[in-house]
């Protein structure tokens, strides 16, 4: 997801005489190999601690949350609204750009962590936010946004016209077979 090639890429030194390092592959290489080879973090000396944190949305920073405090000890279960975990990285970004297995490959990791997921479960409608509360130590909410920006263009209310996220979400929607694309 990084744009390598205008970053760490684009400012290589060797870019001038031999050719840029592909930092992306070489990223991917590794890491395809770690799992293919079935590295998975080691857990061993985490300490439980007893404490149990709620998380809402299984998007970047829920899942960034879930990650600190599974290794910190602490249980974290994630709520999401969607059959998936990613948000935006898995109903906005299309295939050839982050391939979908990368997603579900992590999130058999994290499961392996320790880390619980409650999928298809939309806090406010499936379970309210008291309970929550009142079940947990704390809660995260990190349901991350799925709106956008008008131009203030003439004719972009128009029918027809579609603004790009719901486009993306619908279309990733689609090639994965989910009925729903994320609201």
């Amino acid at each position: 997801m990084c744009p390598q090639d205008r970053l760490c890429e684009g400012a290589c030194t060797l870019n001038d005489g031999f050719g840029a390092v592909t930092i992306g592959s070489v990223e991917k290489y590794i890491t395809d190999t770690a799992f293919a080879m079935g590295w998975r973090p080691d857990m061993s000396r985490v300490i439980p601690t007893g404490k149990r944190v709620a998380i809402i949305g299984a998007g970047p920073a829920g899942l960034g949350c879930a990650d600190v405090l599974v290794r910190g000890g602490v249980t974290p279960v994630v709520f999401d609204k969607n059959p998936e975990i990613g948000g935006l990285l898995t109903f906005g970004i299309p295939e050839f750009k982050l391939e979908k297995s990368v997603l579900s490959h992590r999130r058999e990791v994290f499961t392996g962590m320790g880390i619980e997921f409650r999928l298809n479960t939309e806090v406010g409608k499936d379970v309210t936010i008291d309970q929550l509360l009142e079940e947990y130590d704390a809660v995260f909410m990190g349901m991350g946004t799925y709106t956008y920006m008008k131009g203030g263009f003439a004719g972009e209310d128009l029918p027809g016209v579609h603004d790009a996220l719901d486009f993306l979400i619908a279309n990733v929607n689609r090639n994965l077979g989910f009925e729903k694309a994320p609201e």
